[in-house]
């Protein structure tokens, strides 16, 4: 159970099957309710979403995941949330769709994975509070 707006289930994928009986398989639950789910493909994949909980009403929600094996390992690596409250000794990820993050005109969408920008100076602003570090290769 968390406070919040959004929630991701993510993991490795190796599933077999996932055309025709996929092994393992999933199903995500959202606030009690059947919630739809990402679909299965074969290819081992890190950083998989298996289950995305995007746009929900600010709240308390509970997330979760129902796996169904008949043998196959199923990789479950953490549960990201949004919360919508201070959280004290949490780790912040901010993603490409926070609300926070302004990006100038120069910024583009790359292949709906992540935004780029190729022009020199492009900008994008994001207010917070807290500690930074940066890293600039040369």
């Amino acid at each position: 159970m968390y406070l919040g707006n959004a929630a991701r289930i993510i993991g490795t994928t190796a599933i077999k099957n996932a055309k025709t009986n996929p092994d393992p398989s999933w199903e995500c639950y959202l606030d009690g309710q059947l919630y739809p789910k990402e679909r299965a493909y074969e290819h081992h994949d890190n950083n998989y979403s298996f289950c995305k909980f995007y746009e929900l009403t600010p709240g308390r929600h509970t997330v979760r995941l129902r796996v169904i094996s008949a043998g196959q390992p199923f990789f479950l690596d953490r549960i990201e949330y949004k919360p919508t409250v201070a959280v004290s000794n949490g780790v912040a990820l901010i993603t490409r769709f926070d609300p926070d993050l302004v990006y100038d005109s120069n910024w583009q969408d790359l292949r709906a994975i992540a935004q780029m920008t190729i022009v020199p100076r492009g900008s994008l602003e994001f207010t917070f509070i807290g500690r930074c570090s940066i890293r600039q290769d040369h």
